[in-house]
């Protein structure tokens, strides 16, 4: 069975058993609604609950006595749907599968915040047949906003969610006047003034920069007034890189993508791009002839492990300080040696993945190369991910590499000393006090002249993050166009392939009507990667020209680009 949540009549909701079509913006007062509709019904997993749940008691204050009729009417979702959904939801095993319209709608942190809880609530978290997360090999990098080491920016005070700062957050901590504000930056293979929320603002911050350097494969439009452009390898030029959207579960997949023409020019990757330049900086001490040698020595044999104690060797000498810099070491010795600096880090980093500890591993390490190490503890799980590495270079296409520890799900994924998930956190508990019928109502209705909401980023076949640039790949697609309901374009007395005028309180561009189905009533979306010049022409207008880096998500300050009040009208 597959059941869609979404207001558009997507590809997925048109082969969906069931579609529930949410008003738009109303995803968080909808969960509410579920959540509550199915404590007010006594369908909760209790027995799940009080096994596995550190703080039910609290977190059952946000939803009892929740008004769901009024909840409902106001998310346009008719009772018996809901209840019908609940009902499959606390009866039958499943998983969810979210994506940008809850992570970049309105309160998409609490969207998925409420997501979890609900699977929660029906037994479906971390269970197998459940709500399950895939194991990576090389993990995205955590972060716990309430420890008082984890560094905030110096002017929007805002914290790291997985390693990463919202991006929105940029042209205020350049443009501050706090005297640790960001005064250089470099971009890789990264396009802010496309990509980023607010293009007007953010290239008054970008150009009010002391020093910016682009490190990029094409003339992107911050390399254009960059104060240095520092050439990179394009994908076909470049070795061992991997994806990290490795959504196989149960199974781990894994692959290093080959290069498939040797770099032009003065191109060189990024990840010798970047460790040339912690190099250049004195970062790092003169690495001695011998580590040279031994990585050589490991490119020709296929032997890595010797390398690596070589490696470890080195920092035992007196260089444990420099350890933060290990990729940087392994790109200049290994990756030199093996003719990709991205190859030898992929390398280095599924060495010192923790896989092997969470899953059960479908390669086992090779006993009669290293029949001491394989058999030693601190060791022998590197044995394992140096053969998967082996396995990985062997098949670009992908390896299966090891498969899920199925039946230890819970151990896995929490972290707390206690073994159990905590629902009820201060920052949740003042935020969802505001999902209400009446205050979502209210702030649903649109206002200063706005007709329709827009998603600011469609897409489709032609993007490629801003590295498509040429518009002759467009010769026969119409990919720059404004898609809107029919019945919504027709009642504006529009005609399809108009051009019409878009505008928010940021500006105004020109952009023709696309009919289509899919989009659901009041609602436009428009693509992400247009408004890119090449050779002194620029094609269509960026869609981040009408967005605002102020309108964020409260929580985390990613920014809403999937809820955009705007205007549509005729030229």
């Amino acid at each position: 069975m597959v059941i869609v949540v979404d207001p558009r009549l997507s590809e997925t909701a048109r082969m969906a058993d069931m579609h529930i079509i949410p008003a738009l913006g109303t995803d968080s007062l909808f969960l509410r609604a579920l959540i509550a509709l199915i404590i007010e019904n006594g369908w909760e997993d209790l027995d799940y609950l009080y096994k596995h749940t550190a703080d039910w008691a609290l977190a059952k204050s946000w939803f009892r006595e929740f008004d769901v009729d009024n909840a409902l009417r106001v998310c346009k979702i008719p009772r018996q749907q809901a209840e019908e959904f609940a009902r499959i939801l606390t009866t039958k095993k499943w998983g969810m599968h979210r994506d940008l319209g809850l992570f970049f709608g309105r309160h998409a942190t609490m969207n998925s915040y409420l997501c979890i809880i609900l699977s929660i609530v029906c037994g479906m978290c971390l269970v197998p047949g459940g709500n399950v997360p895939p194991e990576r090999v090389i993990s995205l990098a955590g972060s716990d906003e309430r420890d008082p080491k984890t560094w905030r920016t110096p002017v929007t005070n805002r914290f790291p969610v997985m390693g990463i700062f919202p991006e929105a957050v940029v042209p205020d901590e350049i443009l501050g006047t706090n005297p640790d504000r960001i005064r250089f930056a470099i971009t890789s293979l990264n396009n802010p003034l496309r990509s980023y929320p607010d293009s007007q603002k953010m290239e008054e911050a970008l150009r009010s920069l002391e020093l910016l350097v682009a490190i990029e494969s094409c003339e992107t439009e911050v390399a254009q007034f960059a104060d240095y452009v520092l050439p990179s390898t394009t994908a076909y030029e470049s070795d061992g890189g991997f994806n990290i959207f490795t959504l196989n579960y149960p199974e781990v997949v894994f692959g290093c993508r080959k290069r498939i023409v040797p770099p032009l020019g003065e191109a060189k990757e990024d990840s010798i791009i970047f460790a040339e330049l912690a190099q250049a900086m004195g970062l790092l001490p003169k690495l001695p002839k011998w580590l040279f040698k031994a990585a050589e020595d490991a490119a020709a044999s296929g032997d890595r492990m010797k390398y690596f104690l070589k490696l470890g060797a080195w920092f035992a000498m007196g260089n444990l300080k420099y350890f933060d810099l290990a990729a940087t070491v392994i790109a200049l010795t290994l990756g030199k040696a093996m003719g990709s600096a991205d190859r030898a880090v992929t390398w280095g980093g599924m060495l010192l993945s923790k896989l092997p500890r969470f899953a059960i591993m479908a390669v086992d390490s090779d006993k009669k190369q290293h029949p001491f190490l394989s058999r030693l503890p601190i060791f022998s799980d590197m044995c394992k991910m140096d053969a998967a590495f082996r396995l990985c270079d062997e098949h670009p296409e992908g390896a299966v590499i090891a498969h899920s520890d199925e039946q230890n799900l819970m151990k896995r994924h929490i972290k707390h000393k206690d073994g159990k998930l905590h629902l009820w956190c201060e920052e949740i508990d003042r935020y969802i006090k505001r999902i209400t019928p009446e205050q979502e109502e209210a702030d649903l209705r649109l206002k200063d002249g706005c007709n329709m909401i827009l998603s600011a980023g469609r897409h489709s076949d032609g993007g490629v993050n801003a590295s498509m640039r040429n518009n002759r790949t467009y010769r026969y697609r119409k990919l720059y166009t404004l898609a809107m309901n029919p019945e919504d374009a027709k009642e504006m007395g529009f005609a399809d392939g108009q051009t019409v005028r878009l505008s928010t309180h940021k500006g105004s561009i020109e952009i023709p009507v696309e009919f289509s189905w899919q989009i659901s009533r009041g609602y436009c979306m428009a693509p992400h990667y247009f408004g890119l010049k090449f050779e002194g022409k620029t094609y269509g207008m960026h869609i981040n020209y009408l967005t605002d880096h102020h309108d964020i998500d409260e929580l985390t300050g990613n920014a809403r680009w999937r809820y955009t009040p705007c205007r549509v009208e005729a030229i």
